[in-house]
Order: structure tokens, then C-alpha cells, then sequence
């Protein structure tokens, strides 16, 4: 990834480009939204209204839109959709806030905060039931049962957080349990420090691991990933992608990762450095130094690829 962003180092990270892509469409979406917030219980607008002024991306209704686009479609379905989802996260946003006692949200006071956690509770709520208004005016009992099966996976997930939370007894198997209620991709654990938990893991079904001491920051005697990866790579590399981190600090140390089997390492210590130093600029000189001492290490190695 480093060497990436080293290769294009001005351009910046930005929703800019999706922003004007579906900006007409997001327009009427936003309009759908406040037409269904509408209630004749003047509570219902003014406590919604506050979390959807509050901020936010809208990242959700954009890739509904940018994905209808993409396939071609040009109806009006992807309109009322977007909405749909939007109004699925705001309700999650609400009864989060309530469950984690949250205060603020983007440096605003949380409608629990202003509202009571009943307000903010039953409010989300009825966040809820327009977006199954908006599913069921929609027609398809596909996008019906995608939707209606994402809110049970979300709702299952936050029940399952609240009583694995804060105890110690919960196994790595029930954590994972958690994290895939609510996040549907690939996952990844840092913070593996021998080859018992490398196992366990990949036995448990992840699908990355990341060798870390944290840089000693907890227990400054804890043992080195650099020393323990050949051993991990020889018994699970076939089966699950294994990073480093901890030490990085020099080209020569990603080179040396990679020649004993790291698919790839972090290098978070030698960027913040770059970036209390100088701020982004400071990040892309860290990453120039990084690549030039990769180069010339593997110069000095014979080799011409790094795979």
C-alpha cells in the first residue's frame, strides 16, 4: 500500500469523484428522505432531522446509486432504495448511541443526549419502519428479503456485542462471532505472538493474521515477529495471508520480512514519524525514504521483484 500512494503522491484520497457522479440522483434522495421523515408527531421530524443534520458522507445512498449506474439501470427504483438504506443506518445510529451511552457524535450532542434515550430509541424505530414502507412500495420481494435478512444480521450482532462486552471470559471464537455479524468481508487479527494462536485462528476461520508486539509498547519483552515468522509462515501461509508489524523502520526490514514469507508489512511507526515531522509532506518523503532503501537493498541482493 505504502508503495503505491509513493507512486501517485499527490493525489489525495477523496468521495469527490462518486460525489458528482450520482449528485443529481443524491439530490432526489435527500428529497425521499425528508418526505418520509415527515410525521404529524413533531417529534419524530425535528429528532430525526437533528442526526441527519448532524453530517455524514451519505457513502451508503452513493454506492446504492453508483452501483444502479454501473449496471446500467435507469429507472427510478434506485432512488427510493438509497433512502432505504439511509434511513436503515440512521436508525442503527440512534439506538447505538443509546446502547453505547454515547454523548456526541461528530462533535454534536446525540439525540439521546438532547432527547432522552426513549425519544431516540422510538424515533429510530420508526427510521425503521419507513425504510420497510420504501421496501415494500418498491415491489421486489428479492430486494425485500436482502434487506430485511441485513437489519436481522445487524440487530443480531449489536445483541451479541452487548453481552460479550466487558467480559473476560469471552473466547477469540465469540469475538469473531461478533465481528461477523456486522462486517460481511475478509478479516484480519493483529496481534499474533507465536504459532499456537497462528493455528487456532485459521482453524477458526480468519483470513489474515498480523505478527505484532505492538512495538513493545505493553510488554517490552514480548517476542519479536521478525523471529517468529518463518515457523508461521511454513505452517499456515498456504492458508491465510501473514503480515508483520512491529520494527519497521527501514527499506531493508520490509525486504527482509517478505524474503521469509510476509505477504506484505506495516509500517505505522516510521509514517507518524513523517507526519509529526512534517505533516503530509512529511508522510511522502517517509514513504520516498522507504522505497529508495527498498530499492537499493534489493540491488545489493541481486534481485529485481520483490514477489
Amino acid at each position: 500500500m505504502a508503495l503505491a500512494a509513493a507512486a501517485d503522491p499527490g493525489r489525495t484520497p477523496s468521495l469527490e469523484p462518486l460525489t458528482r457522479l450520482v449528485g443529481d440522483d443524491l439530490v432526489r434522495v435527500n428529497q425521499r428522505i425528508i418526505e418520509y421523515m415527515h410525521s404529524p408527531v413533531a417529534l419524530i421530524p425535528q429528532l430525526a432531522g437533528h442526526i441527519v443534520a448532524a453530517g455524514g458522507k451519505r457513502l451508503r445512498p452513493m454506492l446504492t446509486l453508483a452501483a444502479a449506474q454501473l449496471c446500467g439501470y435507469s429507472g427510478e427504483r434506485h432512488v427510493s432504495l438509497a433512502a432505504c438504506v439511509e434511513f436503515i443506518h440512521t436508525a442503527t445510529l440512534l439506538h447505538d448511541d443509546v446502547v453505547d451511552e454515547s454523548d456526541l457524535r461528530r462533535g454534536i450532542a446525540t439525540a439521546n443526549a438532547v432527547w432522552g434515550n426513549k425519544a431516540s430509541v422510538l424515533v429510530g424505530d420508526f427510521l425503521f419502519s419507513r425504510a420497510f414502507q420504501l421496501m415494500v412500495a418498491d415491489g421486489s420481494l428479492e430486494v425485500l428479503a436482502i434487506l430485511s435478512h441485513a437489519s436481522a444480521v445487524i440487530a443480531e450482532g449489536e445483541v451479541l456485542q452487548l453481552v460479550t462486552a466487558n467480559d473476560t471470559g469471552t473466547t477469540e471464537e465469540s469475538y469473531l462471532e461478533v465481528i461477523r455479524s456486522m462486517w460481511p468481508g475478509k478479516i484480519v487479527v493483529k496481534g499474533v505472538q507465536n504459532l499456537a494462536d497462528s493455528k487456532r485462528l485459521i482453524d477458526l476461520g480468519v483470513d489474515g493474521i498480523v505478527l505484532s508486539n505492538h512495538g513493545g509498547r505493553q510488554l517490552d519483552r514480548a517476542p519479536i515477529p521478525f523471529r517468529l515468522l518463518p515457523e508461521v509462515v511454513r505452517e499456515v501461509g498456504k492458508d491465510a495471508t501473514v503480515m508483520v508489524d512491529t520494527g519497521i523502520m527501514h527499506g531493508a526490514d520490509i525486504v527482509a520480512s517478505m524474503a521469509l514469507g510476509a505477504k506484505f508489512t506495516l509500517i505505522g511507526r516510521a509514517y507518524l514519524y513523517g507526519l509529526m515531522a512534517g505533516g503530509r509532506r512529511g508522510v511522502d518523503r517517509t514513504i520516498e525514504i522507504l522505497r529508495s532503501e527498498i530499492e537499493r537493498t534489493m540491488k545489493l541482493l541481486g534481485v529485481s521483484t520483490i514477489a
